[in-house]
């Protein structure tokens, strides 16, 4: 079983890479778009893994400190 919070950690964390991997529809295309693409569907599938390998606590500090160096 996984602790509330963690499972309301997943949920925002997921639902935040699916609402930027949406939003890059929309923006204006860029040079990086492939990239920043690729880089949302690996993130999204990454979270994934570790919820289904029950990864949560090694990789609940992993994800938060990759969310707070890409918020710069």
């Amino acid at each position: 079983s996984v602790p509330d919070d963690v499972w309301w950690y997943y949920l925002f964390a997921g639902g935040y890479y699916c609402s930027l991997l949406l939003s890059l529809q929309f923006d204006a295309k860029r040079k990086d778009f492939w990239e920043m693409l690729l880089h949302h569907l690996v993130s999204i599938l990454l979270l994934g893994f570790s919820w289904c390998a029950t990864l949560s606590e090694s990789e609940l500090w992993c994800w938060s400190f990759m969310i707070a160096l890409t918020s710069f």
